[in-house]
C-alpha cells in the first residue's frame, strides 16, 4: 500500500500501535478494498462519481434554463468494510 493509509498502516505497525488505531481509506480504490480485505484497513467510504457528474450536469441545465439550482445537492455514499470485501469477487 503506498497510499497515506498505507503509509498511516506503517506507522502504527512501527509504533506498536496497529491494534489500537482503526484506519478508514478513501473513494473506494482497488488496494484500499484489498486492504480492508487482509485486515489493514477498517474501511472506506465511497462515492459515485457518474451520480456526481449526472447531477452537476442537471444544475447546470436548470442553471442556464432560467430555474432555481439548489445550494446544496446530497449525493449518497456507502461506507465499505471487510463484510463487503469478503463478498467483492475482485480481491484475491
Amino acid at each position: 500500500m503506498a497510499s497515506a493509509s498505507g503509509r498511516a498502516r506503517a506507522a502504527l505497525e512501527n509504533a506498536g500501535k496497529a491494534d489500537q488505531i482503526k484506519i478508514i481509506g478513501f473513494d473506494g480504490q482497488p488496494e484500499g478494498k484489498q486492504a480492508i480485505k487482509d485486515g489493514k484497513l477498517y474501511a472506506d467510504p465511497i462515492q459515485f462519481p457518474d451520480q456526481i457528474g449526472q447531477k452537476t450536469v442537471q444544475a447546470i441545465m436548470q442553471y442556464f434554463d432560467g430555474e432555481k439550482v439548489p445550494k446544496e445537492v446530497l449525493i449518497p455514499t456507502e461506507l465499505y468494510r471487510k463484510a463487503d470485501a469478503e463478498k467483492d469477487a475482485s480481491l484475491r
